[in-house]
Formats: structure tokens, sequence, C-alpha cells
């Protein structure tokens, strides 16, 4: 009795955890045959309906090659999926629909994947068994901005378009560079000063 009351316990325990998601695709040829499985309550449910559906989509193309899990998550939030003409991106864990289906065709381009798809974005949410964690409100922030009428000197750094822009009076403000295609080069590249 004591056994069964501890398994039930853990059993709450891993229920009141994140969600599980899976991917399954045939290496090769995720962009046909990819599939995911999300908001499930473990990871073996999670591969298992992976699988079945990659293995359905594996028919459909035609070919016998054996499906593979490719990603395992259990981040609570939204997810989202991007394929190109051979190859797909994926992310998981973000705040909105839209962050997760841009960071996924972000990821897709940056990998030099052909034709991402840019609409009709597969997107999902994970949130079996809990809520998305709360972000802490962040305080006010200060407002600054050079002195009108004079020029400023200012040092800009950026980590993936996550921007910090100090001025010479100290003030420092923060912001997301653009994401912007350089058509002479025919790269995105994040462009803190605008496209």
């Amino acid at each position: 009795m004591k056994r069964l009351c501890l398994f039930l316990i853990a059993l709450l325990f891993a229920s009141i955890g994140n969600a599980a998601t899976a991917l399954a695709y045939v290496k090769g040829q995720a962009a046909q045959t990819i599939y995911v499985s999300w908001s499930q309550p473990n990871q073996a449910g999670a591969d298992a309906l992976a699988l079945k559906g990659c293995r359905a989509q594996a028919k459909k193309a035609g070919t016998s090659a054996k499906c593979v899990v490719g990603g395992r998550y259990t981040l609570l939030g939204f997810g989202a999926l991007v394929c190109g003409k051979g190859d797909c991106a994926w992310v998981t864990g973000r705040a909105s629909a839209q962050a997760a289906a841009d960071d996924a065709y972000r990821e897709c381009v940056a990998a030099d994947t052909a034709e991402c798809n840019g609409t009709d974005i597969l997107t999902w949410t994970d949130k079996v068994g809990g809520v998305q964690p709360a972000i802490k409100p962040a305080a006010p922030a200060r407002q600054c901005s050079p002195p009108a009428g004079r020029a400023v000197r200012s040092t800009t750094r950026c980590n993936n378009g996550a921007c910090s822009r100090t001025f010479e009076n100290g003030c420092t403000v923060q912001f997301q560079a653009p994401y912007c295609h350089n058509p002479f080069s025919g790269q995105w590249e994040w462009k803190p000063d605008g496209c």
C-alpha cells in the first residue's frame, strides 16, 4: 500500500510538471516526413505519437526508411516548425506563437535551408499539467535619450538581435534589432540601426 501511495504521488507530480513534445522524421527527408506531437503528459507518449505520425507521412511520401525521434522537449510555452526544400527547423518554450514562428523561421534561414516557409507556419502550445511560468514584470525603465539638438556618441552591443545602446551620458536603452534581408549578400542579418 505504501508503494502504491508513493507511485501515485510521483505520478501526480510528474503530471503537474512540464508537457512533453517529440519530433520524428526520416533522416534526409525531414521536410516530407516530419511529425510533431505536443502537450503529451509524458515523453514516451509523445515519442510514440510522433513516430506513428511520421510513419504515416513516410508512407504518403513513398519511402520505407525508418522514422527516428529527432527532438524531445519538456518546455511549457509555444513551439513552431518551419520546413524548407530539404530540411526543417523548430523551436519550443517561447512566450508567444508569433515569437515561436519568428524564431523557427530564423533558424531555418540560418541553416541555409532553401525556400523556408514564411507563411502558414505550424505552431503549438505545450501546457499539460501546468501553465506558462510567470515572467516577472520589469521595473519601469527610466526614460532616457540623447540630449536634443546636439550630437551624442553611443556604443551598441548586440547578441542575436538583443541589443543595448549606451549613450555618453550613461543612459542605456535595451531594444530588439530587426532581422533584415541584405539584397547584396543574399543573407539575413541583425541590423541594430534598422533595415
